[in-house]
């Protein structure tokens, strides 16, 4: 890491305040001393950029903001409520009039931005926020004082200002986050305190878009926050507290849907709660403190309640009281402070009633508001007994289908009063035993399903017999369903425990799972916490609140994300610059190849995917090409470890994917050299060779000295016995 400051003694210090990099790639600096160019070849900065204009661009003051337009011009907010123009294409520096603000003296623009239209936004300290035309009109002011709340804005001091991907504008001032659309300020954002899920602190210091378009709000003492379009897909409620117009308690277990529009939502010990959709919020409360288990609006409007130990009751929706039944009928009696799990209005207007116990299944008159004994009603009691009833469904040929826990699926024929119990369902030849289940729901195409407390859903055929079972193995979120619902695109949704599950009927296979730690904000679903409104919206309660979704625009994250080298050890030691390893010369992420020596063989380098929601999701999968014949998918896991990589040039690639499994299937890479050990060089073979070929030598050449002697003392032996016959041929002739 290198460090640069101004050039002294000129300048003692080196305040900056302000980075800019234009389209051209240049840098620009502004602080305390003013504007500078930043000369990369030199390393130096400069104020001469235009150098007719040097001696103005020295007497702006503090450089609080930079900003750039469609042409190229560069736009500069200082302290001094000085707004300037520099267009180094013409060499002009134009100072635009700032007379609009009112308050002078105690006034300076702390932020400036160019908008997309080419208007100008102007963020002052003391005097809110300004739009200005290129000339410097005045077009609105924004400020906490304003009457008309499109224009008022949290405060007056305001520090950074961004835009977002659809070019509305994030402000952030000394007290709250405002957004600006279409020259309006829409929503207005403040630190909340107890809201673990909002805003940490409402001090913005500054804003920051990504490249994916998620944006960064640093604080001034609750850390960073950071908003992602892709994490808002679920609407989620829940409660704030010192906030009452947020839900009331946080355990949802029940919904229904009014003539307006509106929402009621019933929860566990917080009564109650209606919701405004026109506001978004939470206007009253009902019946506070205790727990909801059902709701249902009937055709007339009227909206039946059923309480946790206070059996069946009546809404009133002008002064919103509950009216329990039965009122005088001493053979229900103990329905008044019955458990009801579920209630379901029959083609006649009246209410057939699940319950925990004391029989299951009981019928109630609305129009005579009164319980009546239905035909064959002693039968069916005596055979469910206390076992709970979770979910009745009526059949076009008047039959009821129970969901029971203890007795699996129960057929009742209301006009004849026969029972038929599915307690095993038929697949593929094989009968499986299943007796606890929590919803029945039918499908557009006839299919019925069984959602089992712990063994999967069930699709069943009535006109064949056959069932087909879905589990985890398949893909489901998990095994304890709590219900059923169809979209309007003719996708089936199975509600769980702990998260939701996108099933298509064309194709036979369950398409998504969605759970708390994908992004789902539900931590628990509660049973009969589930609702389809009249425009299509799914509602659903759990531990945490509950969330309102569009199941048709339910859109999966599709970038993908970069992936860069973070670390980088030899030997489980980390490398950096300069350490004196040689390997790095420069920062990591600079780095395009590495040389290794033998005896750094051991290499690790860790990665990361730069998509930040939910990155504990993030996948991987990397290969060192030249030693890895294939992929090796990682998941999650960050790091690749290569032990004796023999001697070679290599091509580590790797490459990831977002939370929603999407990939970025261009590698990054990394040229990685192994080199071989002193004893497997070139010039360790040169010394081989010249070796071997010496040795080769000395031998030869003592081989032909040794035949030379040899031949040698030969001659001599037969010039002695030449001498020795010639000395006994004297001595015979002359003997």
């Amino acid at each position: 890491m290198t460090n640069y400051s101004l050039p002294k003694p000129e300048f003692e210090t080196s305040s900056l305040q302000v980075l800019w990099i234009d389209r051209a790639g240049d840098i620009w600096i502004g602080g305390r001393h003013g504007l500078f160019l930043f000369d990369e070849v030199t390393e130096r900065f400069t104020t001469d950029f235009i150098a007719a204009a040097e001696s103005k661009v020295r007497r702006m003051g503090f450089v609080s903001s930079i900003s750039e337009d469609q042409t190229g011009s560069l736009w500069v907010g200082t302290t001094r409520l000085g707004v300037y123009r520099i267009n180094r294409k013409n060499g002009t520096f134009t100072q635009l009039p700032t007379d609009f603000v009112t308050d002078r003296n105690n006034s300076r623009v702390e932020a400036l931005l160019v908008g997309n239209e080419g208007h100008v936004w102007l963020g002052t300290y003391g005097n809110g926020l300004f739009l200005i035309d290129s000339s410097g009109k005045l077009l609105h002011r924004y400020h906490q004082e304003a009457e008309a709340d499109p224009y008022k804005l949290s405060n007056n001091n305001i520090r950074t200002l961004a835009l977002d991907n659809h070019g509305k504008l994030w402000v952030g001032t000394f007290d709250g986050l405002d957004i600006i659309d279409k020259e309006q300020i829409v929503n207005q954002i403040r630190y909340q305190e107890g809201d673990v899920r909002g805003l940490s602190h409402s001090s913005i210091r500054s804003i920051f878009k990504d490249q994916k378009g998620t944006m960064w709000i640093g604080t001034y003492f609750g850390g960073i926050n950071l908003f992602d379009e892709d994490n808002q897909r679920f609407r989620h409620f829940y409660h704030r507290p010192f906030d009452d117009l947020s839900l009331s308690y946080n355990v949802v277990g029940a919904f229904t849907e009014i003539i307006s529009g509106d929402w009621i939502i019933g929860t566990e010990r917080g009564g109650i709660d209606f919701f405004d959709r026109k506001l978004s919020v939470h206007t009253y409360q009902a019946r506070p403190n205790s727990t909801i288990k059902w709701l249902l609006s009937d055709k007339k409007g009227q909206v039946w309640v059923g309480v946790f130990r206070g059996g069946l009751q009546l809404l009133n929706q002008k002064d919103y009281t509950l009216r329990p039944y039965p009122s005088a009928q001493p053979d229900y009696q103990a329905m008044r402070n019955a458990i009801i799990n579920c209630i379901v209005e029959d083609p006649e207007g009246g209410l057939w009633l699940g319950t925990d116990s004391k029989g299951g299944v009981f019928y109630f008159n609305t129009e005579a508001k009164r319980f009546e004994h239905f035909f064959g009603q002693d039968t069916l009691q005596d055979y469910l007994g206390n076992h709970a009833v979770k979910s009745i469904h009526l059949t076009s040929d008047g039959q009821l289908l129970l969901a029971t826990k203890g007795k699996g699926i129960v057929m009742f024929d209301r006009y004849t009063g026969h029972i038929e119990q599915y307690g095993k369902l038929r697949i593929g030849g094989s009968l499986v035993l299943v007796d606890e289940f929590n919803h029945i729901f039918k499908d557009t195409s006839g299919i019925l399903w069984f959602a089992s407390n712990g063994g999967g859903v069930f699709s069943y055929n009535r006109s064949t017999g056959e069932a087909e079972r879905f589990h985890v193995n398949d893909g489901l979120a998990n095994n304890i369903v709590m219900g059923t619902m169809q979209d309007n695109a003719g996708y089936l949704w199975f509600v769980t425990l702990n998260g939701l599950t996108k099933y298509s009927p064309q194709e036979n296979q369950i398409i998504k799972s969605y759970h708390y730690s994908s992004g789902f904000p539900l931590e628990e679903i509660n049973e009969g916490a589930f609702y389809k409104t009249t425009d299509g919206d799914f509602l659903i309660g759990g531990s945490n609140g509950y969330i309102a979704m569009d199941p048709l625009n339910l859109k999966g994250n599709t970038y993908q994300p970069p992936v860069v080298i973070t670390d980088l050890r030899v030997s489980n030691k980390r490398v950096l610059p300069g350490d004196g390893t040689g390997i790095l010369e420069q920062e990591l992420y600079k780095t395009k190849a590495i040389t290794l020596r033998y005896s750094q063989s051991i290499l690790t380098l860790d990665f990361a995917a730069l998509n930040f929601i939910r990155p504990e999701n993030n996948q991987y999968a990397y290969r060192m090409v030249g030693f890895d014949d294939e992929w090796i998918y990682s998941q999650n896991r960050r790091s690749a470890t290569y032990t004796r990589l023999p001697a070679g040039s290599y091509t580590f690639m790797v490459k990831g994917s977002n939370n929603d499994g999407v990939w970025n299937e261009q590698p990054l890479e990394l040229q990685v050299v192994m080199l071989p050990p002193p004893w497997r060089t070139w010039w360790a073979y040169c010394i081989y060779g010249i070796l071997i070929v010496g040795g080769f030598l000395v031998v030869r050449y003592n081989a032909v000295k040794s035949t030379q002697l040899k031949h040698n003392l030969r001659l001599e032996q037969l010039e002695k016995e030449k001498w020795k016959e010639i000395q006994r041929a004297k001595a015979y002739l002359f003997h």
